[in-house]
């Protein structure tokens, strides 16, 4: 039998707002290596969402924030050689800024910003699922569920939940 921890991964990810200006970082390395993403890593197994989401934050950038809401769950499932089936599962929260100035970890980021919501939304510079959530997610509704994208890949399958 595999251990269900060898083949699925549980991640949190930080959607901050100030104002009219979203939190974002650039990681040193993985698929959106040198692009604007926003924060996120693994939850640990002695901690919840909330406190895992608040803790990445908060490792990456320095910056305090509470958690709002839910406001998507991506479901990734992939092929990997010599492995099989990969399943990640990514929770993305939006956060309330409370304090603190962005502050790269000099480990995972090499970079962090507010930038301007609209400015983000359309960057090339911004990896294009940071840039799809912002012009997805209605940020100041109720959480109703709105909307379910599954995406075909080479290697697998992608869905998004996205709520309002």
């Amino acid at each position: 039998m595999t251990d269900v921890r060898d083949k699925c991964d549980l991640t949190v990810g930080g959607i901050v707002l100030c104002g009219d200006t979203v939190l974002l970082v650039r990681h040193r390395y993985g698929p959106t290596q040198g692009r604007w993403d926003f924060p996120r890593g693994y939850v640990r197994a002695d901690e919840d969402l909330e406190a895992a989401v608040m803790r990445e934050v908060t490792e990456e950038t320095g910056v305090k924030a509470r958690p709002v809401r839910i406001v998507a769950v991506r479901n990734q499932m992939r092929a990997v050689p010599g492995v099989g089936w990969r399943n990640d599962v990514l929770i993305v929260w939006l956060l309330h800024y409370l304090s603190g100035d962005p502050t790269p970890d000099g480990g995972e980021v090499s970079e962090t910003a507010f930038l301007g919501l609209d400015e983000a939304a359309d960057a090339s510079e911004v990896t294009s699922w940071t840039r799809d959530l912002l012009r997805a997610v209605p940020f100041r509704s109720g959480l109703v569920e709105s909307d379910y994208r599954p995406r075909r890949l080479p290697d697998g399958v992608t869905y998004w939940k996205c709520f309002e």
